[in-house]
């Protein structure tokens, strides 16, 4: 991510592994809004009958879209996040210090997950690094082994990224200005 007056991107090549986001991005907004729906016309179609459908689409559509238009893109030594409408980040695999996989209330029955991307980023002025986190939502689990094999690729400073050894305790809670505030790291 560069903090530059113009923006460089990335070129992608055709070799490129695309992957875009689960169904479960916008179909899990579209569920409650449905129901709401049904309920209605069961209760009184006539008077209820097309402020449930206004609020359905005006809810469902731009999730849709937005969830349509988000890819995530492998390239050597990057991940490029597209949203679409000129919507890009370009992420240098050796920015990433951690990655952490959640998968959320209905992530592993449905088959998707969110990746935590903990970044350390160089300030230009002082020359601190600050951590901040970016989260690559609704990754279908069919592509976790391209996401993980590639960022391991590429990766120069961690062999393993995804894994920490299994007898330390890693969780961190940390503040907005990157301050840890608790550690649950056991001590051996």
């Amino acid at each position: 991510m560069r903090s530059n007056d113009t923006i460089e991107h990335i070129e992608i090549p055709d070799d490129a592994v695309i992957i875009k986001q689960s169904i479960w991005a916008w179909l899990l907004m579209a569920i409650p809004w449905v129901l709401f729906f049904l309920i209605s016309i069961v209760v009184d179609f006539l008077s209820f009958g097309i402020l449930p459908i206004i609020l359905s689409v005006a809810m469902i559509f731009p999730r849709y879209l937005s969830s349509t238009k988000t890819s995530y893109i492998l390239v050597d030594g990057y991940i490029i996040v597209d949203q679409g409408g000129g919507k890009r980040i370009d992420i240098p695999i050796n920015d990433i210090a951690f990655i952490t996989i959640k998968h959320g209330m209905f992530g592993k029955t449905l088959g998707y997950a969110t990746f935590l991307l903990n970044l350390k980023i160089s300030s230009p002025t002082n020359g601190d690094d600050t951590q901040t986190l970016l989260p690559i939502p609704y990754i279908p689990q069919v592509h976790f082994n391209n996401l993980e094999l590639h960022i391991s690729k590429y990766s120069d400073k961690y062999s393993d990224i995804f894994n920490q050894p299994a007898d330390k305790k890693t969780n961190q809670i940390i503040d907005s200005s990157s301050n840890v505030l608790e550690d649950d790291k056991e001590e051996n």
